[in-house]
């Protein structure tokens, strides 16, 4: 029923993980009997649904902190609770919470979570979020899946380097295949270094690392020895 998908560094690949799952069950969701997915994040919430859970999940965090809750906000819960609960009625959904601020393994969110399958059983539930503070966090309300979002090796890391660059490999003359070839062998501590250079194998460095790249860095990574050019046009 729940999937919580975390890693230690921010910028690691959660959200582009959770995304592309979640894109890939939106355009079959027929085929896997979602009605379906509804994506919080923290931003403007045009749909109904969306934004009633967002706001009862709003509540319950600022709330957290505090030993007694007020009339108002005991009723304005109860009342998001209702209107939730009966807008995932007998509907098969995938909810994904991806939040930095909010820790998916909270007593908190737990709670939340619960008064939401109480509208229904179809619910999917995918949570994206950091490393837990304490192991052995998994409820017994439902079965869960915990997915570990862990660093690029070494290859895995140039190749992706390597796309974002693609249009600079071309007027270098040199190809992709070419490229990731040479900072992907060699010896080990050149290797290491490299790694370490690029992003140390967190996606989001990597990205940053090649939009920011100067020419000059860009012409000590390309390989100067021979090896496969770019094709002439003559």
């Amino acid at each position: 029923n729940v999937v919580k998908v975390y890693g230690k560094k921010s910028g690691i690949g959660k959200t582009a993980l959770a995304a592309t799952v979640s894109r890939y069950i939106h355009w079959r969701r027929k085929e896997m009997f979602i009605d379906n997915v509804i994506w919080l994040d923290g931003r403007e919430y045009p749909d109904h649904s969306s934004s009633v859970l967002w706001r009862l999940l709003m509540l319950r965090l600022e709330s957290e902190a505090q030993q007694q809750r007020s009339e108002i906000e005991l009723r304005e819960d109860a009342r998001l609770v209702a209107v939730s609960q009966r807008v995932l009625m007998d509907r098969s959904n995938l909810l994904v919470i991806d939040m930095n601020s909010i820790d998916i393994h909270s007593k908190t969110v737990e709670n939340y979570l619960h008064d939401i399958f109480r509208s229904t059983v179809k619910m999917k539930v995918v949570l994206v979020g950091q490393w837990p503070k304490t192991q052995g966090m998994c409820t017994t309300r439902w079965l869960e899946q915990e997915v570990h979002v862990n660093r690029l090796i070494q290859l895995h890391s140039v190749k992706l380097l390597g796309y974002h660059i693609q249009n600079r490999l071309v007027e270098a003359s040199c190809t992709l295949e070419h490229f990731v070839k040479s900072l992907s062998t060699g010896d080990k501590q050149s290797l290491k270094s490299t790694y370490k250079q690029i992003g140390n194998g967190v996606p989001g460095k990597i990205i940053s690392y090649a939009q920011t790249m100067s020419s000059g860095t860009l012409s000590v990574l390309i390989p100067k020895k021979a090896g496969p050019q770019m094709p002439s046009d003559e």
